[in-house]
């Protein structure tokens, strides 16, 4: 009598790879290597975008601080009309509350995971990685999901204190949450880079991209740390641009 052919194991799906990526993540990354991602990118959007928008009354302050700026500086041209101005500000103050805030985050999240993953491809070329642009792009998304969890854990946390924070980086689990309105953008930006969800995503990016791009570990982490470097370079420029009006 013939034996029954085995059963092919199953791959495990997003949400499972998702879930393990926090405490396996060399495991999914290899199943991963020549999957897609373009679900677990829209989850992450998704969730960020939602996470973002429950945070609006802890990140009011820094939002409406940001809102008079900007009104300031439309205030300022001569070539808008008082009417103008006024409608402006109105329109612009009601988009904190308004249900299409939604909408830009879920545009723009993916587009900074994209440019995350483009920065992670080249620097990963330069220590010898043999992975392609859409592999970068998936060890960068299931990366990113630590993070956000730690994240969602901070804005909880605040909602049901009714903590208000500081800075835009209040949401973080770095010295730069515990910073006041009146602290320096680039002392902020500096600190929040010792994010612990930046510093765990980072250290995923060093695992995920030395697996599919065929490199020693050691290589791997060098191209995380350099990616990390860079992305704080970015903030600190943002900030300076920002002190300068």
């Amino acid at each position: 009598m013939t034996a029954p052919a085995a059963t092919a194991t199953k791959s495990p799906s997003v949400l499972e790879d998702i879930v393990d990526v926090f405490y396996q993540p060399a495991a999914v990354f290899e199943r991963r290597r020549n999957a897609g991602f373009g679900l677990a990118l829209l989850l992450y959007a998704i969730l960020s975008a939602v996470m973002l928008y429950a945070a609006r009354p802890v990140m009011r302050p820094v939002f409406e601080r940001q809102m008079d700026q900007a009104i300031e500086k439309i205030n300022a041209n001569p070539n808008i009309s008082a009417d103008q101005k006024e409608s402006i500000g109105n329109r612009m103050r009601g988009a904190i509350d308004s249900p299409f805030a939604l909408i830009v985050p879920i545009i723009l999240i993916p587009l900074t995971l994209f440019i995350t993953a483009l920065v992670l491809w080249l620097v990963g070329k330069a220590f010898g990685s043999s992975a392609s642009y859409s592999q970068a792009a998936m060890v960068t998304t299931f990366a990113s999901f630590p993070r956000l969890l730690l994240g969602a854990i901070v804005t909880g946390f605040s909602l049901a204190t009714g903590r208000e924070v500081g800075t835009q980086f209040g949401l973080t689990l770095s010295p730069a949450a515990m910073l006041g309105a009146d602290a320096s953008p680039v002392y902020a930006a500096l600190l929040s880079r010792l994010d612990v969800g930046t510093l765990w995503t980072t250290a995923l990016l060093g695992i995920g991209i030395a697996i599919v791009g065929r490199v020693s570990r050691t290589q791997g982490y060098m191209t995380a740390a350099v990616v990390w470097l860079l992305g704080g370079a970015f903030i600190v420029l943002s900030a300076l641009r920002q002190m300068a009006g």
